[in-house]
């Protein structure tokens, strides 16, 4: 008996069918969406920014170290004591190994694939 008592109480409460916290929380609902979106879009936005600027200088660096390289390499034809082979063969390597390795790690963190 006691089960139906509370069964009984609780249907026949005043505030059982009140539906305007309903409404309210379809209202905070539907904020909350709003902004997760505004959020999301601000994210996005932020995001191909910071990519852009990272695609400049990656592009910038590069840039600067062929032209020491190509500098370098074009002083030591007219220097009285140039460096020795061993050592402009292994610049031109790791030259040519951080132009294509270096934007190769970098883009692939900054253009990670979403799964």
């Amino acid at each position: 008996m006691k089960l139906e008592n509370f069964i009984e109480e609780v249907l026949t409460h005043p505030n059982a069918t009140d539906t305007s916290g309903n409404n309210e929380s379809s209202e905070l609902l539907d904020k909350d969406s709003e902004t997760a979106d505004a959020l999301d879009k601000i994210e996005r936005i932020t995001d191909l920014k910071l990519k852009r600027t990272y695609g400049y200088l990656i592009v910038g660096i590069l840039c600067c170290w062929i032209v020491f390289v190509g500098t370098f390499t074009f002083f030591q034809l007219y220097v009285d004591r140039p460096v020795s082979e061993t050592v402009l063969v292994t610049l031109l390597t790791t030259t040519t190994a951080n132009i294509i390795a270096l934007p190769i790690i970098i883009l692939k963190y900054l253009f990670q694939s979403k799964q």
